[in-house]
Parts: structure tokens; sequence; C-alpha cells
């Protein structure tokens, strides 16, 4: 099993999203935040299955949100870098860890 690690950026993107969510309407923030959830305990069962981007670094999509999360895996933990809006290019984001 890994420790999970949300870098201190990636937990604010995913705040700023869900706010951003939240004001379009009621309840949308919640379901964005439980979608995260859901793909973060997917990542952690299995941090191997999603596809690499570049160097180490992995993306994995929300599926009902255009949201991805960027994370490499080390030997004890996984580091999840980024949640970035899909039309978004990940290459900055990707830039300072490889």
């Amino acid at each position: 099993m890994f420790l999970l690690h949300i870098e201190e950026f990636a937990e604010r993107e995913i705040l700023h999203a869900a706010e951003w969510y939240e004001d379009r309407s009621h309840g949308l923030g919640l379901r964005f935040t439980a979608e995260v959830r859901v793909l973060l305990g997917l990542i952690e069962q299995s941090p191997l299955r999603f596809p690499k981007v570049e160097g180490s670094v992995r993306r994995a999509h929300l599926r009902r949100f255009p949201y991805s999360l960027l994370y490499y895996v080390l030997a004890d933990r996984i580091v999840v870098i980024a949640c970035y809006h899909d039309a978004r290019d990940p290459e900055p984001f990707i830039e300072t860890r490889t």
C-alpha cells in the first residue's frame, strides 16, 4: 500500500474548481470533490493503471468533469502534483517534476 500525498498546489486547485462549480449550481462542488476522492482511491489502489504523460508523471481523468490529476509514484508513496482543467496545457505542471 502506498501513502497518498497531495501537494498544496494540487489541493488549492481542487478547492478552487469545487468552489467554481458550487457557485454555478448548489451541490455541484460537492459532486466534483466526491469524484476527485473516487479517482484518488483508484489511483491509490492501482497507481500504475493510468498512463504516463511525460517521464514518470501520470494523468488520471475525472469521469464527469473536464479535469485531470497529475501524479507520480515513488517507492513508498504517490504524489499528486496538480488538478487541472483539460483545456489547459499540463506541461507547466510537469516541467517542474521531470
